[in-house]
């Protein structure tokens, strides 16, 4: 079970690939031993958004630009046909030019599909049992309000 979950990830990965997006994670290549893929090779990111907003880089930014770069790399893989379903802080990062990348394809199903993980705690209430946009509007919104919600940052709405 555990190969194929892994076999599903680096096919969301190599669909990416194919129809690239400059808010989605880019595959470089994978590593085979034996014949078999043993890991994915992912462009390496700068720090993730929650390290951005809470930690050391507190630089002004602007809210409403990372929400909309985040929902327009969602809204693509959504038309690739898939659904992230673990949308949170921690599964976007930011490249050198301050850029949101969404990483971590390893939940991402077609639509309709079971899922085997249902997202991050806290980040979750109200997923639905199967892969679909709903998932990741509802993570979306838990961005968001965790955006909304941070006390005493350089945070510009």
């Amino acid at each position: 079970m555990i190969a194929d979950e892994f076999l599903g990830e680096i096919r969301v990965y190599q669909r990416i690939q194919q129809h690239p997006h400059p808010n989605l994670v880019e595959l470089k290549g994978c590593l085979q031993k034996n014949g078999r893929i043993i890991r994915a090779l992912l462009k390496r990111y700068s720090i993730t958004l929650s390290t951005r907003v809470e930690g050391y880089h507190q630089a002004l930014f602007n809210t409403t630009s990372y929400l909309a770069s985040i929902e327009a790399g969602t809204k693509h893989l959504h038309d690739l046909r898939f659904a992230h379903n673990n949308l949170n802080f921690e599964n976007i990062l930011l490249d050198e030019q301050d850029r949101r990348v969404i990483i971590d394809m390893g939940s991402a199903k077609r639509f309709r599909e079971e899922l085997s993980q249902i997202g991050m705690p806290d980040f979750n209430d109200g997923f639905v049992e199967v892969s679909s946009k709903v998932n990741d509007e509802v993570g979306l919104n838990k961005v968001k309000d965790w955006l909304l919600d941070c006390k005493g940052k350089k945070v510009l709405s």
